[in-house]
């Protein structure tokens, strides 16, 4: 934090008045802390880039004034301004404001002072003012102002009191201090039992870690029985394998030649439906001809009757006429 104090304005000045407001940070409203106003350690301050935290920070975008622990922080958190909201904000220390800050006067804030000390003494006179620099009895825990402190006696009946509680603590301890000794060689005895009870187990320990290497040794000698059997299975998987491709390969060559032999059947097939579908064509047109056969042989037979009929008209017409033609 800056100085906790209040602005000393008797003097009615009207710079200080109006520029009250300024040299207070806008965000944790303290007054604005600086080192030392000397000129000289102000350029070298900033040269090596050295400051206090409350030290007044001008800001580029608004011309506002911060401490530096709150731009830091700001900073981290926030990319806007938090006075005018402009995005990607910086700020550098302000000899301005150092030099308005020269012209105002506070107030110490312990009431005992309330002494009026210009701004560039202020620090100072908060490491020397006794009233802000009082020392705590370790005793009754009371603040005293350092010169007085040597003198405090007032503490002493409390230290009594507390003494001779601490005797009555005391021979509570005693009390307890003769159980305990009790507590202890019973503790001890117990500690002799524990010792035999641990040597017994130790010996059941032992014989323990012999039945555990025996074991050990049965599991090694299993394990290598197990990779031996591991090694036999893995070489007749192999070998079923092997086997396993050849019949794949038989089987693929003679579900090949079914499939070929298939196919030559359905031909076969075909031609055959083909085949008898001509033989039927065939016999039809056979059996037609047989018809047909039949006709022309009837027809023709009744075209022999009617040339015979015809011979025998023509004979008998012969016949006459040359009996007719005899005649003469």
């Amino acid at each position: 934090m800056g100085f906790d104090a209040e602005i000393d304005n008797s003097e009615r000045n009207s710079v200080v008045e109006n520029l009250k407001d300024e040299i207070q940070c806008s965000i944790c409203c303290s007054i604005f802390e600086v080192l030392n106003l000397k000129r000289e350690n102000v350029k070298s301050r900033i040269r090596k880039s050295w400051h206090s935290w409350q030290e007044p920070m001008k800001l580029d975008c608004c011309d506002g004034h911060i401490c530096k622990k709150c731009f830091e922080s700001v900073k981290k958190k926030f990319q806007n301004c938090p006075l005018c909201r402009k995005a990607n904000f910086t700020a550098k220390f302000s000899r301005l404001m150092v030099t308005v800050l020269s012209q105002y006067k506070l107030f110490c804030p312990a009431k005992e002072c309330n002494e009026s000390v210009p701004y560039a003494n202020f620090a100072q006179h908060k490491k020397t003012c006794p009233a802000l620099n009082k020392k705590p009895c370790p005793s009754c825990k009371k603040l005293y102002w350092q010169k007085d402190f040597a003198d405090h006696f007032l503490c002493f009946e409390d230290i009594i009191k507390k003494a001779q509680a601490d005797q009555k603590k005391l021979k509570d301890l005693e009390t307890k201090n003769k159980s305990l000794k009790q507590s202890k060689e019973s503790l001890s005895q117990n500690n002799k039992n524990l010792i035999a009870l641990k040597t017994e187990h130790e010996n059941k320990i032992a014989e323990l870690e012999q039945f555990i290497a025996e074991d050990s040794k049965k599991i090694k000698n299993q394990k290598n029985n197990l990779s031996i059997l591991n090694k036999k299975i893995s070489e007749n998987a192999k070998k079923e394998q092997k086997k396993q491709k050849v019949w794949e390969n038989k089987l693929n060559s003679a579900i090949s030649e079914s499939q070929k032999s298939l196919q030559q059947a359905e031909y076969n097939e075909s031609r055959y439906s083909m085949l008898h579908a001509i033989l039927h064509e065939m016999t039809d047109k056979a059996e037609r001809m047989k018809s047909d056969k039949a006709f022309l042989e009837s027809e023709l037979n009744a075209a022999n009757n009617e040339i015979i009929n015809l011979t025998e008209k023509l004979r008998t017409h012969q016949n006459k006429s040359s009996g007719f033609f005899g005649l003469f």
